[in-house]
């Protein structure tokens, strides 16, 4: 389990609450009641602690990460510093197919990854396997897909 908090203050009456993740939907309603007048969204996020950035609270959204699996919430993160925000960064978890590539600096790495678990490529001489061009392999897949880059966590995700 992913655990993370919010904390909101009232823009007109200046109260402060923190929501813990995971939350009961019950308790994160309370809170917003106590910072916001009549629930007129009359509240803002203050700090957060939480691996992502929180700039708007959707609760199921946010319970929906604090519970996910970690290889999930592994390429939840990446998504995230892969420039989306957690909204779609969520969504590209949950509902599309990805590749996660994990201790890779570049393009090469994740060439050199794909390449080796080819068995036609394993079969190939070794003269060639060994003056292979990694680099210029990783720019054609760069060109031909949808790849996020997380350099903070060494990691590289392909979507389809």
């Amino acid at each position: 389990m992913n655990q993370f908090e919010i904390t909101l203050q009232g823009l007109n009456n200046g109260e402060l609450q923190t929501i813990n993740f995971p939350c009961d939907n019950h308790d994160a309603a309370k809170a917003i009641c106590i910072v916001s007048e009549y629930g007129q969204h009359d509240f803002e996020i203050v700090d957060y602690d939480a691996d992502f950035r929180i700039d708007e609270l959707h609760v199921m959204h946010l319970n929906e990460i604090a519970e996910m699996p970690q290889d999930k919430y592994e390429a939840f993160i990446s998504f995230c510093e892969g420039g989306l925000d957690y909204k779609e960064a969520l969504s590209n978890v949950l509902y599309y197919d990805y590749r996660m590539f994990s201790g890779v600096d570049d393009m090469s790495d994740v060439a050199y990854q794909i390449l080796q678990e080819d068995t036609a490529f394993l079969e190939a001489p070794a003269f060639m396997r060994i003056h292979f061009d990694y680099s210029s392999y990783g720019e054609t897949l760069t060109a031909s897909g949808v790849w996020y880059e997380d350099t903070k966590n060494r990691r590289i995700i392909q979507s389809f």
